[in-house]
């Protein structure tokens, strides 16, 4: 495609013809303008001279736009306001300058975020922007680059790539097993809390659920203590303050560390895994695809 500059009236020229079209008055258009009536003539004429024909009809102080000026006109209008329409809106939109991230809160608190400070290290001219909640977000409304999901991986409208299969037993502090009632088997568990979910909750597995999949039947129970927020859970577990369910990717760290310890070997696996979602019409992002590489590698060592 050849280039408009022999196709087209000097830029000014244009401008100067639609305000003074749409005034149908040259003074009126140099006032908006803020030029001079002469330089709004001269810029008409200018334009006329590289139409070949008159734009208006001069007279009595006003300027009427002549047939094939009218047709001028409603073109340049048109393509005037598609133009300013398409700058006001990229200059509204913020340049992203981040990487956003959002994931359920206990995944960012327990699994994530202790690991974040390796990938700023080894990436530091990436930006990142977190954003956690339990609740499923729309990854377009919150303009979210990757996602962490915990379920099945049935969400319509994105992409899912499993990052995390967890496994779920019991743990408690080293301090509840040295000081506290026996806990070596399931039944022990009946002389202790349980720090349990609770059963409103939209995320989580419960004591009942748990000990119905492993031994087949709820035992006896004697006290529970119930938590809608998982990370508020683990700590009352690191408090000495019960028995709670831990879940292999989140609490494999305090145990590595012996802030938790598992007393007994049972344990359940669920079929629902913990997923990378990502946007359906996603444009290439180089960012987000170290990320990717960084958090899958990260997962293989948890």
């Amino acid at each position: 495609m050849s280039g408009y500059r022999s196709k087209l009236p000097p830029p000014n020229s244009i401008i100067a013809f639609e305000a003074a079209g749409r005034f149908q008055n040259f003074t009126q258009a140099a006032r908006e303008l803020n030029v001079t009536q002469a330089a709004v003539s001269r810029q008409i004429r200018n334009l006329e001279d590289f139409l070949g024909f008159s734009a208006f009809e001069r007279g009595n102080g006003r300027a009427q736009l002549t047939p094939e000026g009218k047709r001028l006109f409603e073109a340049v209008v048109i393509g005037l306001e598609h133009i300013a329409g398409t700058v006001h809106g990229l200059r509204r939109r913020p340049k992203k300058t981040y990487l956003t991230v959002a994931s359920t809160i206990s995944f960012a608190s327990l699994w994530l975020i202790p690991r974040i400070a390796n990938f700023r290290h080894e990436f530091p001219d990436i930006d990142l922007r977190f954003i956690s909640s339990d609740a499923e977000l729309d990854l377009d409304a919150d303009a979210i680059d990757v996602a962490i999901r915990y379920g099945n991986g049935a969400w319509p409208g994105v992409l899912v790539v499993p990052l995390l299969k967890p496994e779920i037993f019991p743990v408690c502090s080293p301090s509840l097993v040295k000081d506290g009632p026996r806990l070596q088997a399931l039944p022990d568990l009946s002389a202790h809390t349980l720090l349990d979910r609770d059963e409103a909750g939209t995320f989580g597995v419960s004591w009942k659920t748990w000990l119905t999949r492993v031994r087949g039947d709820t035992g006896h129970i004697r006290r529970r203590v119930l938590f809608n927020n998982y990370d508020l859970l683990i700590r009352a577990a690191i408090e000495g303050q019960g028995v709670a369910l831990g879940w292999s990717p989140l609490v494999n760290e305090l145990l590595k560390q012996k802030i938790l310890v598992r007393p007994i070997v049972s344990t359940m696996k669920p079929k629902d895994f913990y997923y990378l979602v990502l946007p359906k019409d996603a444009s290439m992002n180089k960012s987000r695809d170290t990320f990717l590489k960084w958090i899958r590698r990260a997962a293989a060592l948890h």
